[in-house]
């Protein structure tokens, strides 16, 4: 339904559209902004034994400015992609778009081949020169490759990145296998099998802390996986002073 309303809508509404979704973000966390930003003027007049509260309430302000930001920017996705998709259209059918000019348009000019100002007018072409040779644009871009960002941006798609941390894991047990084999075979070997068994339990701990204590996953599930990661880490240490002669 966005999109249809977007399709309507002129070359300088257009571009109108896309200002007004930058004010609303900007809007959307101005309070939290504003008071980062006195915090950060009083910290000078601060006593320096006061100062660990100033930033411990500015880091909680941070984190409120960054959860705010995922809230708005997935609010106005669709209308984002809308205004992407049909400037891409646009460009794709047609050689010329023109628009009102602004400064940022007139800057563009006096660099770029693709952009010419005519009077109050600016007029952008749908090919330009890169690398010796002429571009075209010719791509309007597929509604699947939204969803694609979006689930990329969640990080939701995880298919091949688990085969690879999967496929990880064996060659850690063949590893452990041979080193294991070594020791049977050669005396006081055994501090090698521990140290290797040592390395792999360390390098499973921060797996599973990078895993499941990732940014875009929940508080519960970040607070679970930094306890995992962590009993795994202290057990290692366990292990291996328990293993000193």
């Amino acid at each position: 339904a966005v999109y249809d309303e977007i399709k309507s809508l002129s070359n300088d509404e257009l571009r109108d559209r896309s200002e007004k979704l930058k004010i609303r973000i900007q809007d959307y966390v101005a309070t939290e902004v504003a008071q980062v930003a006195e915090l950060k003027a009083s910290i000078e007049e601060t006593e320096i034994d006061q100062r660990e509260k100033i930033y411990t309430e500015i880091d909680k302000l941070e984190k409120e400015i960054t959860d705010k930001y995922e809230v708005v920017l997935d609010e106005v996705l669709p209308e984002a992609f809308s205004i992407i998709k049909d400037t891409a259209r646009r460009l794709t059918e047609n050689p010329e778009i023109v628009v009102t000019a602004t400064q940022f348009d007139r800057e563009l000019a006096a660099t770029r081949d693709f952009v010419t100002i005519n009077g109050d007018k600016a007029i952008y072409k749908n090919e330009w020169t890169a690398g010796g040779n002429l571009i075209k644009w010719e791509m309007v871009h597929y509604d699947v490759q939204l969803f694609g960002g979006v689930v990329l941006h969640k990080g939701k798609i995880s298919e091949m990145e688990t085969l690879k941390q999967a496929m990880a894991f064996p060659l850690f047990a063949y590893a452990l296998y041979l080193l294991w084999v070594l020791n049977a075979l050669v005396d006081d070997a055994g501090w090698v099998r521990d140290a290797s068994i040592g390395l792999a339990l360390i390098a499973a701990s921060c797996w599973v802390l990078g895993r499941w204590a990732a940014p875009h996953r929940t508080d519960a599930e970040r607070r679970y996986g930094r306890i995992m990661a962590g009993l795994i880490f202290v057990g290692t240490l366990v292990y291996l002073f328990g293993s000193l002669p």
